[in-house]
């Protein structure tokens, strides 16, 4: 059993820092150096063992922490994540024989000492296989779940009831709201809730520079709130915060992270942008790439967009625009801003350009870099303005 631990443990050590889909997270790195605290104390591997098996249980005992974290078994072999189903959901109702048949199969799918076991073709495949799949987010979907859980598990247990939470509401986004981002994994993370999410808060914030301009004084739309971790990055740091996301699964995301750290200055609001008629105009206004959206159920008007945006800020309001892919073709597909100078055109008669920086994509195989513009609000709409950057002129510095 010890000697299949330290086979566990390496092969754990191995996943986290071996291979790692963007610059190593503070997630990542405590993993890592737990696993290597176990490696040379008895006592340390004794912990981690039962901590492992808490984790094990946890797993099979929740449909929905199964379902990410064996996903590429879920879709090849359907057949075990129904037994566990059937097995949670109508134990009641199981005779003997069937009974005995589905706790054999559970009890094998996560058993250490055998090579051929689940958890060990698991282990195998986040070791071994590359970021990009032929479905998008695939690959990145279970190992950031696994990550995420075990994190939870052996570092900050406080975390894994408000895991429990996001996670089931994750599963019921996969199977209600299709298509999803990220393949139903949270496409925001935060390292305050271990979550690392495909695009971590903290460090896309940070990206930006724009810490400066936010101050307590302000009131803040974020268009497209996604789970809403930004929102609650912001409402640290502004009066309030509006959260408006159409997808409702995200919504209650965010609910409850925002509940579990006790922030109260976001109203999560439960609509499409381009049909909400706000009651106020705000300081600061985020569009985070939802001019249009990459599952397609979003694409409108630039012009309309930006006018709206311009009518929902105060006068001298800021407004924080990302783009998609600027390096596209420019012919109007999903997330291509190809024809940014186009685009940049139409801002122009709105806004004023404060500043600009392209930003690096977190995951190289599955994102684009992206362009951030920090604009001003123009007391009046100018017909006829120019725009004061280029496509060109972005691309030439950031090379």
């Amino acid at each position: 059993m010890q000697y299949s631990v330290y086979i566990l443990v390496d092969s754990l050590i191995e996943i986290f820092s071996r291979f790692e889909p963007r610059n190593r997270d503070s997630v990542s790195m405590s993993l890592v150096d737990y696993m290597e605290k176990v490696k040379h104390s008895d006592d340390e591997l004794e912990v981690f063992i039962n901590k492992w098996n808490t984790f094990a249980e946890d797993i099979l005992s929740y449909p929905y922490l199964f379902y990410f974290v064996f996903r590429w078994i879920v879709d090849e072999e359907q057949e075990i994540f129904d037994v566990l189903k059937n097995y949670y959901f109508r134990q009641e109702i199981l005779d003997p024989q069937e009974d005995l048949a589905s706790k054999n199969l559970i009890a094998s799918i996560l058993d250490i000492e055998n090579t051929n076991s689940v958890i060990w073709q698991t282990l195998d495949y986040l070791k071994y296989s590359q970021v990009k799949s032929q479905k998008p987010f695939f690959y990145l979907s279970i190992y950031l779940s696994f990550k995420d859980l075990l994190y939870g598990h052996l570092i900050d247990p406080k975390l894994r009831p408000l895991h429990h939470q996001v996670f089931s509401l994750l599963h019921q986004q996969s199977v209600n709201w299709l298509p999803n981002y990220c393949n139903g994994y949270a496409y925001q993370g935060s390292h305050e809730i271990g979550i690392t999410g495909v695009k971590p808060t903290e460090a896309r914030m940070a990206s930006y520079e724009i810490d400066a301009y936010l101050t307590s004084d302000k009131t803040v739309l974020d268009i497209g709130s996604n789970n809403g971790l930004i929102a609650v990055y912001l409402s640290r740091r502004c009066k309030d915060v509006d959260a408006i996301e159409y997808n409702p699964y995200l919504n209650l995301f965010g609910k409850v992270v925002a509940e579990y750290l006790g922030v109260s200055n976001i109203q999560f609001i439960c609509a499409d942008f381009y049909c909400y008629k706000p009651d106020k105009k705000y300081d600061l206004i985020l569009s985070m790439a939802n001019h249009s959206t990459i599952d397609g159920k979003l694409k409108v008007n630039f012009d309309e967009y930006m006018h709206k945006i311009f009518i929902t800020l105060n006068q001298g309001g800021l407004f924080l625009f990302e783009s998609h892919n600027i390096f596209g073709p420019g012919k109007g597909g999903t997330g291509d801003d190809g024809d940014l100078d186009y685009k940049l055109d139409i801002a122009a008669k709105y806004f004023e350009v404060i500043k600009y920086k392209m930003t690096q994509k977190f995951v190289p195989e599955e994102d684009v870099d992206k362009l951030m513009i920090l604009f001003r609000r123009r007391k009046s709409i100018v017909p006829n303005a120019l725009r004061t950057i280029s496509k060109q002129e972005v691309i030439k510095k950031y090379n």
